[in-house]
């Protein structure tokens, strides 16, 4: 899990906290297959932006422009 530029490496079973307004991503460099379960309160129902895959891929985790993200959500 990325969080603000910061890397988690969660293990089976474990969870996390993602503070409000902080920009994350999942990432999974296993091979392995990954489940992960959402619980946000207050909903969080059009607080996402989906990163297109052609967009600005580099070699490793994604890479996105987060201001751009922010702005986006900021303006909704």
């Amino acid at each position: 899990m990325e969080i603000d530029d910061h890397e988690y490496k969660l293990d089976n079973n474990q969870g996390i906290e993602i503070p409000a307004g902080a920009v994350h991503q999942v990432l999974n460099k296993s091979k392995d297959s990954v489940r992960f379960l959402v619980i946000s309160c207050p909903d969080s129902h059009n607080d996402r932006v989906n990163v297109e895959e052609n967009e600005n891929i580099s070699i490793g985790p994604r890479a996105f422009d987060k201001s751009k993200i922010l702005d986006e959500l900021k303006s909704r």
